[in-house]
């Protein structure tokens, strides 16, 4: 990877974290610059902020060990039981599909958590409307940028994240949505309990997020 690096004339990162990580594995930090991806707002309508009685909690991570949806899944179950009118929504592919999908039943949560296949990308802006919730449980530092953060706070929807890797850049704590311990079940249920209480933080997160994307991430 040295060696690699040090024969470009140019690094671009994705991410100030990332920058951050490869600084020591180049000779010369000035060759290193900073591109994030970015988000195309006009493909992105902006989402309706509903009633706290009949909420999507939601997320479009793949069914991979690094992406903590396991966490995700249990910290809903201790929710759901008390706020009966909530749902989950997961949507995408990957190794662990089956796993996740067996640990749904076995908290007996089958009939309110829907795992749907992975679509296309450019049905992602439509999909992310129905959420209002976006649920990012991230538990590997290799989470270097979170540009589905970004996505979800383009519609207008607050964000949950793990704080972690690159994800801080993308999801201002209280700001925009939440940042949480990796790998707790207990603060993702805090802090998903204090959304699903509150429509006006939601709105607040959301609306503020749509606007951080505007001014920072706009391609």
């Amino acid at each position: 990877i040295k060696y690699s690096l040090n024969k470009a004339k140019l690094v671009f990162c994705t991410s100030k974290f990332l920058l951050d990580k490869t600084k020591p594995l180049v000779k010369e930090s000035k060759i290193l610059r900073h591109i994030p991806f970015g988000i195309d707002l006009d493909l992105y309508p902006q989402s309706f902020c509903s009633n706290n009685r009949n909420l999507t909690i939601g997320s479009t991570k793949s069914f991979e060990e690094k992406y903590g949806l396991s966490i995700l899944i249990e910290a809903f179950a201790r929710i759901v039981k008390n706020y009966p009118g909530i749902s989950l929504k997961l949507i995408g592919d990957g190794t662990l599909k089956s796993d996740l999908q067996e640990l749904v039943k076995r908290l007996e949560i089958d009939d309110v958590c829907n795992i749907y296949p992975s679509v296309p990308h450019d049905e992602v802006p439509t999909l992310l409307l129905d959420f209002d919730i976006y649920v990012m449980p991230s538990i590997s530092e290799s989470e270097t940028f979170g540009v589905s953060a970004l996505e979800a706070s383009a519609v207008g929807i607050p964000v949950i994240a793990s704080n972690i890797g690159g994800i801080p850049e993308v999801v201002i704590d209280k700001v925009t949505g939440m940042l949480v311990e990796p790998n707790s079940v207990e603060k993702l249920v805090g802090a998903l309990l204090k959304l699903i209480k509150s429509r006006d933080l939601r709105q607040k997160y959301g609306n503020a997020g749509r606007i951080f994307v505007k001014e920072n991430y706009q391609w």
